[in-house]
């Protein structure tokens, strides 16, 4: 097992790799963990050469102009949010190697997954959302009908007999399908394995965000790095058809969950009364009014249904 300062260093490589002798980051190429173990041809990213993805003289590289009306100035206060929350989940779960390098049993109370587990998801829904916003302002002629799902909302006529537009719930899946098709015309096959695991991931994320309070489950650090590397294939799969990547920062993020993954051992958070069972009586608080007593007593009411002397 690594030491606690070999595993901080490693992590540090992880996070915060550093310049090569001209100062500039690594470009972050696909892991070969994508061509090997989920077959994919990620060949379309050596076709650029030193005009890589993201770089200025790169094709798909536009110049903004602020003077432009039609783009929402607050949108590119958040260009890098989806960049910030999928990193803010990736050095939480490196937290958590620190934290659990020498436990013994493996298991503890939930403490770090599920809040990587749902920041990770909001990461994606970030970068949809903004591709969202940015698609409705680049490209002329998105029916209105696309933009109202994409964007969320719909239009009602109000008391005053105006249109107006009121914001409208659509899935994010669904939200993400039709991106794909009026962003780049490709049509995404909901029955593939990559979007059947993240449509999985999407209700792991809803189990913690939403709980259902009738079904106990633990999580495991395997079990986390295969919901991030889920999430990523959301953009990385289609981007091997599209030949051109979704999302500019999947491949970076893909290398660190491939790299803490190869840091974790293995570990489970859950509830903490998640083994108990509950076979025997036992006391918990309920302090609605009208509770059945004779079913559910207190301390007092039992020793009175037992004719007992309160001490």
């Amino acid at each position: 097992m690594l030491s606690r300062e070999e595993l901080e260093e490693r992590l540090a490589m992880i996070f915060d790799p550093q310049p090569d002798d001209d100062g500039f980051l690594p470009i972050p190429y696909p892991h070969e963990r994508l061509r090997e173990y989920f077959r994919l041809d990620t060949s379309y990213v050596d076709k650029f050469g030193p005009l890589y993805e993201g770089s200025s003289m790169h094709e798909d590289t536009r110049l903004v102009d602020p003077a432009n009306q039609t783009i929402p100035g607050v949108l590119f206060s958040n260009l890098n949010l989806a960049d910030q929350l999928f990193e803010a989940a990736l050095r939480l779960f490196g937290d958590s190697l620190l934290a659990y390098r020498e436990t013994t049993n493996g298991i503890s109370n939930f403490r770090y997954y599920p809040p990587v587990i749902i920041t990770f998801w909001s990461g994606f829904e970030a970068q949809v959302r903004f591709m969202s916003e940015l698609l409705v302002v680049t490209v002329p002629g998105i029916p209105e009908p696309v933009k109202a799902q994409l964007l969320e909302y719909e239009d009602i006529v109000n008391p005053k007999g105006e249109v107006v537009k009121r914001e409208k719930f659509f899935p994010i899946l669904d939200r993400y399908w039709t991106l794909l098709y009026y962003g780049y015309r490709y049509s995404a096959d909901r029955g593939d394995t990559y979007w059947q695991r993240g449509d999985a991931a999407r209700e792991l994320r809803n189990y913690f965000v939403h709980p259902k309070v009738r079904e106990a489950r633990s999580i495991t650090s395997d079990q986390v790095l295969n919901f991030m590397e889920d999430v990523l294939m959301l953009f990385i799969a289609p981007s091997c058809d599209i030949g051109k990547s979704v999302f500019l920062g999947q491949y970076r993020y893909h290398n660190m969950v491939t790299g803490l993954r190869e840091l974790a051992l293995p570990h489970t958070e859950q509830p903490f009364f998640y083994d108990w069972g509950f076979r025997e009586k036992f006391l918990t608080h309920c302090n609605f009014d009208g509770v059945d007593t004779t079913r559910f007593p207190n301390m007092r009411q039992l020793a009175d249904s037992k004719g007992e002397e309160h001490k």
